[in-house]
């Protein structure tokens, strides 16, 4: 139906919405399936109000919460002039101003739900003392960031029991493009992503602080979570064994893991591998994967899901695993129907291994790889593992040695692989970024 193309701006949906009676619950569908939330005050209050609306409520299946960490940017006039030096709205102001504004907005209780929660940056740090006095009068006063979760953690359970069809939990960094409206400037989410301090950083905040304690409170109500690390290490290192309770209703599961420092203990991603372990009902998982430490390798080697039904795995870093990957593809075999392999150099001699095994009874199988020494297509590849196709006639006539990186000629390289999977879908396109609980 043409209120789900694609093209039609949410505007033209909302339209659709009021003047076509005809197309309310359609148009409904489309424009509250997924609500967003942040520490943003408009996105907070938007989500609040269509939980009170029963009739827009029932359409809510997806929440997506977007971070953004305030207490890692750490600014320092002298350095940060350059990063405003093409800003529009930093030239109108002056970039000491600007630089005061952002730091004003960052406190500001009246923009932030959950306003900045350093006691580092100072306007004396910044030598812009008397720049912000010219821009605002007060900013909000700091708070703890223990006292403004517990009281509004109530709130957001006591919200999402209001919204009967949600199941779905998305965490992930706040688009860069994200306008914020302060004090009749506008001020873009990827300006606090300059001058970050690393040491400083509390990754995806809101997941640690909300969802998961939703995860364990809601029971089976949510059974898909897409989690995506907000910086360079992953904040899953945080997981406790006490969590892993927050998993076990779980039966989709979308990770994007960055890594973890070379130099961390074993022991740090003990809390992960037992959440994920422990997940008995999971049937699709996909994972992406930066550098890792060798603990979280563990997870092809100790886990078992029999009732696992898809697996995608993607790594940008790669290392010595051909042996783990095919055991854990053995041990999932009874289950597991549809492969997808990016960028983990399959290998003429894995095709082999496969087809030998003799116990795959896979649907769709897609390998892509922008290395790839030789191409094949799916149907091909698929018929060879499940033992439908002779390998000879396969590789014939190049017959290509065991080791040669293959992939499959008719996939598209995956240019997601570093976002959210499962926003690649709307997260590319400038018109579905404000679907999101739009109609506030």
């Amino acid at each position: 139906m043409i209120v789900f193309d694609p093209d039609l701006s949410p505007a033209d949906v909302k339209s659709f919405r009021l003047v076509c009676k005809a197309c309310k619950v359609i148009a409904a569908t489309r424009l509250f399936r997924r609500v967003r939330l942040s520490r943003l005050n408009v996105h907070k209050d938007a989500f609040i109000q269509i939980s009170l609306h029963s009739s827009l409520a029932t359409y809510v299946k997806e929440l997506v919460w977007y971070e953004l960490d305030l207490e890692a940017w750490m600014p320092i006039a002298a350095e940060f002039h350059g990063e405003f030096s093409d800003n529009a709205e930093a030239q109108s102001v002056g970039i000491e101003s600007f630089t005061a504004l952002m730091l004003a907005a960052s406190y500001d209780s009246e923009l932030f739900w959950i306003p900045c929660q350093s006691s580092t940056k100072t306007a004396d740090s910044l030598n812009v003392a008397q720049a912000m006095a010219s821009l605002v009068e007060t900013s909000a006063g700091l708070r703890g960031l223990k006292g403004h979760v517990l009281n509004a953690r109530a709130t957001f359970l006591a919200t999402l029991r209001r919204l009967p069809s949600l199941a779905t939990f998305h965490n992930c960094r706040m688009p860069g493009n994200q306008v914020m409206e302060y004090l009749g400037y506008e001020l873009c989410a990827d300006l606090f992503y300059n001058q970050q301090n690393n040491s400083l950083h509390y990754s995806n905040q809101g997941f640690f602080s909300f969802l998961l304690p939703a995860l364990k409170q809601l029971g089976t109500q949510i059974h898909s979570l897409h989690y995506a690390d907000e910086w360079m290490y992953t904040g899953l290192t945080g997981l406790t064994v006490g969590d892993v309770r927050a998993f076990q209703y779980i039966t989709s599961l979308d990770l994007s893991i960055s890594g973890t420092p070379h130099d961390a203990p074993d022991k740090s991603s003990s809390g992960l591998l037992s959440a994920l372990t422990n997940i008995t009902g999971l049937a699709q998982l996909r994972l992406r994967i930066g550098y890792l430490h060798a603990s979280i390798r563990k997870l092809l080697q100790k886990a078992r899901w029999p009732r696992l039904f898809l697996f995608e795995l993607a790594e940008t870093v790669g290392y010595s695993h051909d042996s783990q990957l095919l055991s854990f593809l053995k041990v999932h075999a009874a289950s597991l129907r549809r492969l997808r392999l990016l960028h983990c150099k399959m290998t003429m001699g894995h095709i082999i291994q496969m087809r030998k095994a003799g116990c795959f009874k896979l649907k769709s199988i897609e390998v892509v790889d922008m290395n790839a020494e030789q191409t094949f297509t799916k149907e091909r590849i698929l018929a060879c593992v499940s033992g439908r196709y002779d390998y000879d006639l396969l590789i014939a006539p190049c017959r290509p040695p065991k080791t040669t990186v293959i992939a499959t000629s008719d996939t598209m390289p995956d240019s997601h692989v570093w976002l959210t999977p499962s926003f690649s879908e709307f997260e590319s396109s400038d018109s579905y970024k404000q679907t999101l609980a739009d109609e506030h």
